[in-house]
């Protein structure tokens, strides 16, 4: 038994003062996309360009000045009628309930359930989609 205690306790000795065995760890990509030499690689990059693409309507020509300002104002007063139905949903004036109706068959209505608020945003075209947010 002391032969053992002996044997292993050297043989830990030894493993500590020896000098370490290890190489150094080196990190290599395996994406195609971090390595343009591959051969392979070329699809990869290929469906990347073409997902970073901006969208081509095909006309190039920039907007008039009435038609920029047409969009300017038109952006302009969908962002108050927002702010506007945002506040009345969530603001500190909140309704327990309400409708918007945005015209064209185009609704939003909201409803207080609970500590939820669902907002049904109706469009003729898509239908309902309804959302539940909670409660300030």
């Amino acid at each position: 038994m002391r032969y053992l205690l002996l044997s292993v306790t050297a043989g830990f000795l030894t493993c500590m003062a020896s000098p370490g065995m290890a190489s150094p760890l080196t990190y290599a990509p395996v994406s195609p996309a971090f390595q343009p030499g591959n051969p392979y690689a070329g699809t990869t990059l290929q469906a990347v360009a073409q997902a970073q693409e901006k969208h081509n309507t095909g006309s190039n020509t920039p907007l008039s000045p009435t038609a920029n300002i047409a969009q300017t104002v038109q952006a302009a007063l969908l962002s108050q009628i927002t702010s506007q139905i945002y506040n009345d949903i969530f603001g500190q004036n909140a309704a327990a309930s309400g409708t918007f109706n945005l015209g064209g068959g185009n609704l939003i209505s909201f409803i207080r359930v609970g500590g939820q608020v669902q907002i049904t945003f109706t469009d003729p075209t898509n239908g309902q989609t309804v959302i539940s947010v909670p409660a300030p």
